[in-house]
């Protein structure tokens, strides 16, 4: 049974979205994220048993939201899938969470990511964003905030501005828990975010091998990261740090395998990903490879697995983490969720 619903959570991440039949009165709001694997979609949260799942909100899938007299359930290929579902009403991108990315003008040109083509330009202000929570956290409703933004000139202003909104939300909610994803190059960058009030941090890995990163994310380096999050565990703390690693890349199950060893036994937990496919990946993916990599729900849960058992040897518990991905878990298999 457990293994039955893990592998339906698998099937809707990585489809391309969910249908809506004609006349369907949606009961909650559409979350449309600006990064992420989501990023400009109309996305919703469907909620079954023990997982809550981010899947967009498409014109034509196998997939199917049907709303049955006092419930609802998803359909696939017209046949039962999911029965008694709900959707759950997301204010601020996660569930109990309040996620802001406080910039998408990125000159970094990573191939997998979308988020510059939001081209929004009327982001919030830290005074403004601290006024936006009050009532949800008053109420309970948000548990923790994170910050994410893109690099515009240079690493250090990506790095003060993030600062900069930490320290105001940490000065007007001294006990919410505040993580931070970023791309740093130094140790000071990671005591700045630290000493600014960031209780958590996630420096994403992306690819698992570096041949890979330098044609996905050619300005990032692998190496780099590696060292910048083992400084980050040092100055964190083991279980206060994570990292995105991206899967669906042309890489092989051992080069996914290695990273994990590596990382968890730096005391980093490794947050797999599936990649999202759009145009530009794919046109990227059929140039860098003969054949396109093609990402199923078996390897999905296979690498899960693989993944619970290097935690469990580490001592790696993604329960520590109040922020961002890990207790979100909408958008990938998390390690012991059924457990």
């Amino acid at each position: 049974m457990e293994e039955d619903l893990i592998l339906k959570k698998a099937d809707l991440i990585l489809s391309n979205g969910i249908k809506l039949r004609e006349g369907f009165d949606l009961p909650v709001k559409y979350s449309i994220s600006t990064a992420g694997p989501s990023v400009g979609k109309r996305n919703i949260i469907i909620e079954s048993g023990e997982f809550s799942v981010k899947v967009p909100v498409v014109e034509e899938s196998d997939f199917e939201l049907i709303h049955n007299k006092s419930s609802l359930s998803v359909c696939h290929c017209n046949r039962p899938f999911l029965d008694d579902v709900r959707l759950q009403n997301v204010r601020f991108h996660a569930p109990k969470q309040a996620f802001f990315n406080i910039s998408q003008n990125c000159k970094m040109g990573c191939r997998f990511c979308s988020t510059t083509i939001m081209g929004r330009s009327d982001y919030p202000t830290p005074e403004r964003i601290a006024d936006m929570i009050r009532e949800p956290v008053v109420k309970g409703e948000v548990k923790s905030v994170s910050f994410t933004g893109s690099i515009n000139r240079d690493v250090q202003q990506s790095v003060d501005e993030l600062t900069s909104f930490i320290r105001e939300i940490h000065s007007n909610y001294p006990e919410l828990p505040i993580g931070v994803e970023c791309y740093v190059e130094s140790e000071s960058q990671i005591i700045q975010l630290k000493e600014s009030g960031a209780s958590e941090i996630k420096i994403n890995i992306e690819c698992a091998t570096s041949e890979i990163m330098q044609i996905m994310c050619p300005k990032k380096d692998h190496n780099l990261v590696i060292s910048m999050l083992e400084k980050a565990v040092s100055i964190f703390g083991k279980g206060k740090v994570c990292s995105n690693l991206i899967y669906g890349l042309g890489e092989s199950d051992k080069d996914l395998f290695d990273v994990l060893d590596m990382l968890s036994s730096k005391g980093v937990m490794t947050n797999l990903r599936a990649v999202r496919m759009n145009d530009s990946v794919s046109e990227m993916l059929k140039s860098s490879f003969k054949k396109i990599p093609v990402n199923t729900s078996e390897r999905a849960v296979s690498l899960l697995r693989y993944q619970e058992k290097i935690f469990t040897k580490y001592n790696l518990d993604p329960n520590t983490m109040d922020t961002m991905c890990f207790p979100c878990g909408c958008c990938d298999l998390i390690p012991f969720f059924l457990s």
